[in-house]
């Protein structure tokens, strides 16, 4: 079952966690890369970089200088 469309295979993510000493097989690859994109799919801010949350800067930074 696909989600989305993936921008990553199942043997680039087993390539990319092993650099970090993450050693899983294809099919959990699969499973992983299934759930990330599912909770990029309901993230209620997407990739929209316009509404990306921005925080604001800390209130007394610019006060009284």
């Amino acid at each position: 079952m696909m989600i989305l469309d993936r921008k990553i295979s199942d043997d680039e993510a087993v390539l990319l966690l092993g650099k970090d000493g993450i050693v899983v097989s294809r099919s959990e690859a699969h499973i992983i890369l299934d759930f990330l994109y599912l909770m990029a799919k309901n993230n209620p801010i997407g990739n929209d970089a316009e509404k990306s949350i921005i925080p604001k800067e800390k209130s007394n930074s610019s006060k009284g200088q």
